[in-house]
């Protein structure tokens, strides 16, 4: 069953559950929590091997996140709807949540995130991927080099968001990036769920065809570039060009701004 996620319970109203990424904690859905708190109850999880939860057993096979994303939901005591807000690796939680768990979902929100056909991976990615290359690039990045890379992904990303995401790399969680990567080969969301004759980008664009879904793109990501918001059939895509990856984190009014707005129009949460 895996080890109980470090999870943060904040709010009121119904249930959201933010998922974090690549090399954050859940402690970078803060400025989204501050301004939400007051119509949703946050669930804001560290994602296994990150912050305060344990990489000792996890599953990341795409079945393993989306039971993984589940548990934590039964961990925080929630049984009706969920509203899933992912986040770079966190997609491929709540993506893969959305495809096996449809009727614990009330809407999805993805932001700078992968699970589509034709993912090609960026320049760190591929060094991460390498044996021996990536150890050495991950187990001795220095600060100003985190700190360069980071910035070139968002510019105007807070410096104590760059400063936190840092400390929190230990060696342990260095060591599980390199094996989160490594398990996701660029035909990864291309294959088959199991049980069903239909892929896992495939089986998710029809998830989004059918609940309230929609993307949230700072354009300004080298990593992830804006061509990639139109690959998951989400019935409303919003582009923000003055933003990057982090755009949670850089521009939390505008990003929540544009979150609530998307659930009211297509009826997922009251105006």
């Amino acid at each position: 069953m895996g080890e109980a996620a470090r999870l943060r319970v904040t709010g009121q109203g119904p249930p959201m559950l933010l998922l974090h990424g690549n090399p954050d904690t859940g402690a970078m859905w803060n400025p989204v929590v501050e301004r939400l708190q007051d119509r949703f109850t946050c669930l804001v999880p560290d994602l296994p091997g990150f912050g305060g939860s344990s990489a000792c057993d996890a599953d990341i096979t795409t079945v393993g996140m989306a039971d993984w994303s589940a548990r934590v939901l039964d961990q925080a005591g929630v049984d009706g709807p969920v509203h899933v807000v992912a986040h770079d690796f966190g997609g491929p939680y709540g993506c893969a949540f959305a495809v096996v768990h449809e009727d614990r979902l009330a809407s999805v929100t993805l932001t700078n995130t992968l699970f589509f056909r034709g993912l090609r991976w960026h320049f760190w990615a591929r060094v991460w991927r390498t044996p021996i290359l990536g150890e050495l690039a991950t187990l001795t990045t220095p600060y100003p080099l985190f700190r360069r890379e980071v910035l070139r992904g968002s510019p105007r990303l807070p410096e104590h968001h760059i400063r936190s995401s840092f400390a929190a790399m230990t060696p342990a969680t260095r060591r599980h990036v390199l094996k989160l990567y490594r398990a996701h080969p660029t035909d990864i969301f291309e294959r088959p769920v199991p049980g069903r004759d239909q892929s896992w980008a495939d089986a998710f664009r029809a998830v989004a065809r059918r609940v309230p879904s929609q993307v949230l793109w700072g354009e300004l990501d080298p990593y992830l570039t804006s061509d990639n918001a139109d690959r998951f059939d989400a019935q409303r895509v919003v582009r923000f060009p003055d933003l990057g990856h982090w755009a949670a984190a850089e521009g939390p009014d505008a990003f929540c701004e544009a979150l609530v707005a998307g659930l009211v129009a297509q009826g997922a949460v009251e105006g």
